[in-house]
């Protein structure tokens, strides 16, 4: 019964940081473009606002928008799982 257990664990574990690895995968090749794409609207919107922003400020509101992107959401929610899985 503890062998079956502890390979059950072992397959959970597996999984979840199989699907830990192609989310990382995914932020990798993605957040560059996206952060740009983020910087290049505020940049827009900013002068649309007549709103004079410096490249730090604009790069510094992208960061802010990442940081509630869809693949770091899907991140954290992975992390999450898989420290459940590790406490048991």
């Amino acid at each position: 019964m503890l062998f079956l257990f502890a390979v059950t664990y072992h397959e959970e574990l597996a999984k979840a940081f199989s699907n830990l690895a192609q989310i990382a995968g995914d932020i990798a090749s993605n957040e560059k473009n996206i952060f740009e794409q983020i910087v290049e609207r505020e940049e827009l919107m900013s002068d649309l606002d007549n709103i004079e922003m410096s490249e730090s400020e604009l790069e510094k509101n992208a960061e802010i928008i990442m940081m509630s992107s869809p693949n770091r959401i899907k991140l954290n929610t992975e992390l999450e799982r898989l420290y459940a899985k590790m406490r048991g």
